[in-house]
């Protein structure tokens, strides 16, 4: 079922893109939104903290919206300090785990045109894994808020502290 799901949401090639590119593209869309076991006690918190993820319809989480500010989707991004930036960063997630760098800019500028909150959760996910892993383990710190019981889902990585 995920397997559909994700090849619904990231497939943008043609029709007649070959079988074995299509699945490759697939699975490297896959390794790319892949949080690492440790980070994830850590990834749900801050999905319940910041939009409600794992309430009854999860999926409305993506689409969340910060009344206050232009933070938006499963992990509030800032959509005026992120969307540029952030469409660059799921570029580079993507090409780094062999996805086709043509079909990656694609998405790139395509993300760089729509609002955080209305990107597919795929893309949402791979901005996620890709800031959360970056900084030398320090990337946790962009969803620091001091009290928060997320703080302490923070696995040991040397720079968790």
């Amino acid at each position: 079922m995920i397997d559909a799901l994700i090849a619904s949401v990231i497939y943008i090639a043609p029709p007649q893109q070959a079988q074995p590119a299509r699945i490759a593209q697939i699975a490297a869309a896959r390794q790319a939104r892949r949080i690492p076991e440790e980070w994830e006690a850590f990834t749900l918190c801050i999905s319940e903290r910041e939009s409600g993820f794992g309430n009854d319809h999860p999926s409305k989480s993506y689409r969340a919206k910060n009344p206050a500010s232009s933070a938006s989707g499963r992990y509030q991004f800032l959509d005026a300090s992120w969307r540029e930036g952030g469409a660059w960063n799921v570029w580079k997630r993507l090409t780094r785990h062999g996805f086709d760098r043509a079909k990656a800019t694609y998405i790139r500028k395509k993300l760089q045109a729509t609002p955080i909150r209305e990107w597919k959760p795929v893309w949402q996910d791979i901005l996620y894994a890709e800031v959360l892993l970056s900084g030398q383990g320090k990337g946790w710190r962009h969803w620091h808020l001091a009290g928060s019981p997320c703080n302490g889902k923070v696995p040991n990585t040397g720079g968790s502290t």
